[in-house]
């Protein structure tokens, strides 16, 4: 899956602090919610959907699936990543505000 394949290569060609990993792995979880809510199919997978139209609709079921089981595997492997969620701030994701200091 794209979503998966792009942003392990941005962690693999950099080095990423445990906050930026973390960013990234949300970013990528974001994604598959986005994905599986607006029922998002790649192109070659609706081409699949052409040659078999007798089983469109499982096909469809069963790859809004694999968004499902990707939600489920990055939950498991983030898990351990939820006690560093206080250093967020340090990845300077976003310009700083001053005006509360």
């Amino acid at each position: 899956m794209y979503v998966f394949h792009s942003k392990i290569e941005i962690m693999e060609k950099e080095n990423n602090s445990i906050s930026e990993i973390s960013s990234i792995l949300l970013s990528v979880e974001n994604a598959l919610h986005e994905r599986k809510q607006q029922e998002f199919l790649p192109l070659k997978v609706k081409e699949i959907f052409n040659y078999n139209q007798s089983n469109a609709s499982n096909l469809k079921k069963e790859m809004l699936n694999v968004y499902d089981h990707g939600l489920y595997y990055l939950k498991k492997w983030t898990a351990n990543f939820d006690q560093f969620n206080c250093l967020k701030w340090m990845s300077f994701n976003t310009k700083p505000l001053w005006t509360g200091t």
